[in-house]
């Protein structure tokens, strides 16, 4: 199979102190971010961008998640490595530059990016790969997020998607509060609480009864000042879990 080398323009308020190679990604500094190149077999050029893009991104929530800033990845450069018969390698796509916005530089050392490699390795081969990936996403899109409305929508979002990969029996059910039918066996709230106490989290757990009633009236009636009162605590649970999940791969 064909083996691309795919270079990524990382943008955001995060800078290396030099260039460095850990885990077969090599960075180097920009001048507004950082730069990320690694190989990547594929069939084509296409896949290899696919599969490049998606394997970053990883790594830069990872980096996020551990570190704080939001970081923003595009592909500038593929190309594709060629044998000895067949001469030398193509390019097959053009460098792009990235506007410099006003930001804070985090200064950040081989060491610093470690925690973060350590986190994308672990999410990569973990059994609920594909629900801590879209976790990380939507927690790297609430820190990234201005307004606080969408920061508490993107961290419940994923908050939710975790909770429902919980495959415990002991979820409380939805009961007819006349009659004891059940009415939903795994509903969110449930859901939600039977997942924060197989971590142990009992308080957070109580809580949520409060903080889903708030969720609710600013997802469905537009009253967001209470719920956003809650926001730094919906965030310290979601970053908890994901730990708790990441630590037990």
């Amino acid at each position: 199979m064909p083996l691309f080398e795919v270079e990524l323009a990382i943008a955001g308020d995060l800078r290396l102190s030099r260039e460095f190679t850990a885990e077969g990604y090599h960075f180097s500094p920009s001048t507004n971010g950082f730069s990320l190149v690694f190989d990547v077999s594929a069939g084509s050029s296409e896949e290899a961008r696919s599969q490049a893009t998606a394997k970053a991104q990883v790594l830069v929530d990872s980096i996020t998640f551990t570190k704080g800033p939001s970081l923003r990845c595009f592909v500038s450069r593929i190309t594709q490595r060629r044998g000895p018969e067949e001469g030398t390698s193509r390019v097959l796509t053009t460098t792009v530059s990235i506007a410099a916005d006003a930001y804070l530089v985090l200064k950040c050392s081989p060491e610093g990016i470690e925690p973060g490699l350590q986190m994308a390795r672990r999410v990569e081969s973990h059994p609920k790969a594909e629900v801590l990936t879209r976790a990380l996403r939507w927690f790297a899109r609430g820190v990234a997020d201005s307004d606080k409305v969408d920061k508490f929508a993107d961290f419940w979002i994923a908050l939710e998607a975790l909770a429902d990969s919980y495959e415990g029996t002991d979820v409380e059910p939805y009961l007819c509060k006349s009659c004891r039918h059940v009415i939903n066996p795994r509903p969110v709230g449930g859901l939600l609480r039977a997942y924060l106490r197989s971590f142990g989290m009992n308080t957070e757990a109580e809580s949520m009864h409060t903080l889903s009633a708030k969720r609710g009236k600013l997802f469905h009636r537009a009253l967001e000042s209470r719920a956003l009162e809650s926001l730094g605590q919906v965030e310290r649970i979601l970053k908890t879990c994901i730990q708790h999940e990441t630590c037990s791969a």
